[in-house]
């Protein structure tokens, strides 16, 4: 899979390095290839530099760097009914802790925020890590 991942990205490269120009294809990967590439990792439990890519603190470095607001995790009630499309059942079936993640406002006001997204996991710790990857696109596609 690695090997295969790698030569894709070897080809994208190429293709805009020949097209653009080699200055132009080191943006483009900074831009689009590196963030796409850590999610892919991350996805796949992969150790990235040695490290665990963490997505929770990836999400606070991006939400304090594209606007300033800082993000805070909450536990919610965890009622949803098992339904809806396998993926999410099966989900909801292993899940046993629910959070949300919201807006800190400029206060500090952790109680009044916007919620951004929600976690499943069979820890606090999974659920929010589950809400942050699930953030974390729509940040990327938000920036385009």
């Amino acid at each position: 899979f690695i090997a295969q991942a790698a030569n894709a990205l070897e080809a994208v490269l190429g293709a805009v390095a020949l097209e653009h120009g080699h200055a132009r294809s080191i943006s483009f990967a900074q831009e689009h290839l590196l963030p796409a590439l850590k999610l892919l990792l991350q996805r796949q439990d992969l150790k990235l530099g040695g490290e665990e890519w963490n997505p929770i603190k990836t999400l606070q470095h991006r939400m304090h760097k594209l606007s300033g607001v800082n993000v805070t995790f909450r536990q919610m009630p965890n009622t949803a009914a098992a339904s809806g499309p396998s993926k999410a059942r099966k989900q909801l079936e292993t899940a046993v802790f629910k959070v949300g993640c919201y807006t800190m406002t400029p206060d500090g006001d952790e109680n009044t925020g916007k919620l951004l997204g929600v976690g499943y996991g069979a820890s606090l710790v999974e659920a929010r890590k589950d809400a942050a990857a699930k953030i974390l696109p729509k940040l990327e596609r938000n920036r385009r």
